[in-house]
């Protein structure tokens, strides 16, 4: 099933919204990025990572479409990972 993530912001957060329920914020002072939180808002607790679609509310702010695009990123790269994982698990059991 597909998952539909809206990157949005609010005062002090950006955020991907699910369902309009915040996932995942990075704090706008900060900009601290929480691996676990990352962790837990897109690959924990059987949650389906196959097919996530992340669309940037927020396409004319620069520093927003730059977070934004980094996290595409790093949710492409670990995808790509744990599927050649799981592909080298799956040829192990055979």
């Amino acid at each position: 099933m597909k998952r539909i993530l809206k990157f949005q912001t609010s005062e002090d957060k950006y955020a991907f919204y699910e369902n309009d329920i915040v996932v995942f914020e990075i704090d706008k002072t900060d900009l601290q990025f929480n691996v676990k939180d990352f962790y837990q808002a897109f690959f924990a607790d059987d949650l389906d990572y196959s097919d996530i679609e992340l669309q940037n509310m927020l396409t004319g702010d620069k520093n927003a479409t730059r977070i934004f695009k980094c996290v595409e990123q790093l949710i492409k790269e670990v995808v790509e990972k744990l599927n050649k994982e799981m592909c080298i698990e799956g040829n192990k059991e055979k």
